[in-house]
């Protein structure tokens, strides 16, 4: 019996540590019966998921996840991220975006590795590069080389010591604001959904108030209600946040890989079949791959 679908993963094509083959076949093991990448900011792990997904017979749905920011009462930043399903990654908007990104990504790693070693952290930035691979290169490739150089443990304690949105090595980049992101990502054909709304990277939650009426009216779709790891209370809370502005309550993991985040596993969150349909319905461009 198939348990629904996982629409929040990770592979190597950002900064998983699984390839989108292996998180295809995870998805399978457990019984899936869709599973989405959501890589952030790139759709390039899409066709190797996708050849994964036609042998073992599972749905992908091909995604994205963008990064925000949003500048809320009082100046109080928040740092929003915003999933599509289904996007045309030849929509004019969304490839200049994921075009500009790579080369975004890589400039900002390179500031932080030149500001860790300011700060005493002896990583090098060939390392970094080798230990990204062909992946859009991001921050959890420097935790990985923090790691390795044994400065810190884990990858949660590299960024909550060094490279975390608050942190000493941490180095900023230029973010759309959350409304514009879900325009981008309709205009693709794209279903949207708000990620993990129980924080905003700066140690506290998202303020869904301030912040859900304006995407809504961009035309935000959907809520991560289900999330990995999430106290039963906290999910009641979203389901009713989502029924409140009747927004569709999605589900994922957030799966990135034991080396990034240990114990998350792949449907350890998962969307409702009912949910699934409708958002295979929004997604205009929907030709679902597997199945």
């Amino acid at each position: 019996m198939a348990k629904g679908a996982d629409l929040h993963t990770h592979t190597t094509a950002s900064d998983g540590s699984e390839s989108p083959a292996t998180v295809v076949a995870m998805a399978a093991r457990a019984g899936l019966e869709a599973l989405a990448i959501t890589d952030h900011d790139t759709m390039d792990g899409i066709p190797e998921g996708a050849a994964a997904a036609n042998k073992l017979g599972v749905m992908l749905v091909p995604g994205v996840e963008l990064s925000t920011e949003f500048v809320g009462p009082g100046g109080k930043r928040q740092e929003v991220h915003v999933l599509g399903y289904f996007p045309d990654p030849n929509s004019e908007g969304l490839a200049r975006h994921m075009f500009d990104s790579k080369d975004e990504r890589r400039g900002r790693a390179r500031q932080m590795v030149d500001k860790l070693n300011t700060l005493g952290l002896h990583i090098t930035w060939e390392r970094v590069l080798e230990i990204a691979g062909d992946a859009r290169i991001g921050r959890p490739h420097i935790a990985r080389a923090i790691i390795e150089a044994g400065y810190v443990q884990s990858w949660n304690e590299a960024f909550d010591k060094w490279i975390g949105n608050d942190a000493p090595g941490y180095v900023g980049r230029s973010k759309m604001g959350p409304a514009a992101a879900v325009r981008m990502l309709r205009d693709a054909g794209a279903a949207t959904s708000l990620a993990h709304p129980m924080y905003d990277f700066h140690g506290g939650v998202l303020d869904l108030d301030a912040l859900l009426p304006e995407m809504i009216e961009a035309g935000l779709q959907g809520l991560e209600v289900y999330c990995s790891n999430q106290l039963a209370s906290v999910t009641d809370k979203y389901r009713s946040v989502a029924r409140k502005f009747g927004l569709l309550a999605t589900g994922g993991s957030d799966f990135h890989g034991d080396q990034v985040s240990a114990g998350v596993r792949v449907g350890d969150a998962t969307t409702t079949s009912e949910v699934l349909a409708a958002i295979c319905t929004l997604g205009c461009n929907a030709a679902a791959v597997g199945r």
